[in-house]
């Protein structure tokens, strides 16, 4: 998700990387583990804090998962940020230069998950 807001081919993030495309790929299914040096790396050419990479985990949540389920959970077919349409709209809403516009824009959709029913 980070490398398509950014607009990076996973050719252009695997050159970045040093790795291969093939090796991104890897990385990107979950088929290979990725150390917390590569994860560094990551955040440093896509601009991203490190927090990024662990958004909605927490010790207790890390620690009760056996590794089946947390692959489960990684899975890019049911993962929503992995659909074309979460991409998409990260990368357009960083395309706004304005601090306070996004922050307003994330109210907003915020507010209109509760509505429908969601917490957010």
């Amino acid at each position: 998700m980070g490398r398509a807001a950014r607009g990076l081919s996973q050719n252009d993030l695997a050159e970045a990387l040093g790795i291969t495309y093939q090796q991104l790929l890897k990385y990107e299914r979950g088929t290979n583990r990725v150390s917390s040096s590569r994860l560094f790396d990551l955040a440093r050419i896509l601009r991203l804090p490190m927090t990024f990479f662990f958004d909605g985990l927490n010790e207790d949540t890390a620690s009760h998962q056996s590794e089946t389920s947390q692959r489960k959970i990684l899975e890019p077919q049911t993962a929503p940020t992995i659909k074309r349409e979460t991409t998409e709209l990260v990368r357009i809403y960083y395309q706004i230069e304005r601090r306070s516009i996004r922050r307003r824009l994330t109210d907003l959709i915020r507010a209109i998950a509760r509505a429908s029913g969601n917490q957010g």
